[in-house]
């Protein structure tokens, strides 16, 4: 079983990765770099090799050049090649004013993920486009109530105060996504965990941004006990430190029974009436 990892406390090879990263930024970005904060599993101290994400917000004054964008864009993806981590490298790159943002879907200048890889160093990306992403409403959530500011201005200044009902409408959207037709077949233990972390949420009296491996601790406590052997085969992976292929990260490399994780599929439904709508 792996050692989870959290900042600054993690092991020395992610932690220069991580602040080569920010040097990365702060030669390309220049005085348009308002922060870079880390947030997810490595700031919240659950960061396992060889699955979790390193994610990132990085902050910008406003928006930048599509030429510049393509630039960083590729540096970035070049970069990510030497992540530490298998589950890889997720960052976005945004500017204050999307901070303030009020839609659910917020808007971005970059993004970056193992999926956008190949597209950012083909410079197939049109960054002329606008795009915006549901995904970024959580993750502001994340970074307020426990990111880790590596570099630029405090957390407290930077982001707004957590718009709950926003990051409980980020949330629910996509654990819709999961529970479309059999999309948990396809990332079971990732659908298990986040299964666990909404179920959390929802019944907690005190809105909060808990962890993956926290909704499955407490799912272990409070879900029906036919559920618990899926919970702890979920958790059991993500905290597994065995190696996986990048074909069977989404399984951990694991067999899942499909019945299962159907049952809990419906179960979530059940127990969480907003996703119904």
């Amino acid at each position: 079983m792996a050692n989870a990892q959290k900042w600054p406390d993690c092991s020395l090879d992610l932690k220069n990765y991580v602040n080569g990263l920010v040097e990365l930024f702060c030669i390309h970005l220049g005085r348009s770099l308002q922060g870079v904060y880390l947030h997810g599993s490595l700031a919240m101290g659950c960061y396992y090799f060889p699955k979790s994400d390193l994610d990132l917000l990085v902050v910008v004054s406003s928006s930048l050049s599509a030429q510049s964008l393509k630039t960083m864009g590729i540096q970035i993806a070049q970069y990510a090649e030497n992540c530490p981590g298998k589950g890889g490298l997720e960052l976005s790159i945004v500017t204050t004013d999307a901070l303030q943002c009020r839609d659910l879907a917020v808007p971005f200048e970059l993004h970056y993920s193992p999926m956008w890889h190949q597209k950012l160093l083909a410079g197939e990306v049109d960054f002329c486009k606008p795009k915006r992403d549901p995904d970024l409403s959580a993750h502001f959530a994340v970074v307020r109530t426990r990111g880790v500011c590596l570099y630029g201005q405090a957390i407290e200044t930077m982001f707004p105060a957590v718009d709950w009902d926003r990051f409980y409408e980020a949330v629910f959207a996509d654990i819709r996504d999961l529970l479309a037709e059999e999309s948990l077949l396809h990332s079971p233990y990732y659908g298990v965990l986040n299964f666990c972390r909404a179920l959390q949420l929802y019944s907690s009296p005190v809105p909060y941004c808990f962890s993956k491996e926290e909704g499955a601790v407490w799912a272990l406590e409070h879900l029906p006990k036919p559920f618990l052997p899926l919970v702890r085969q979920a958790l059991d992976v993500y905290r597994n430190n065995a190696p996986v292929t990048a074909q069977a990260l989404k399984t951990g490399g694991e067999c899942w029974r499909r019945e299962p994780l159907l049952r809990l599929r419906d179960y979530v439904l059940a127990q969480i009436p907003e996703l119904s709508r």
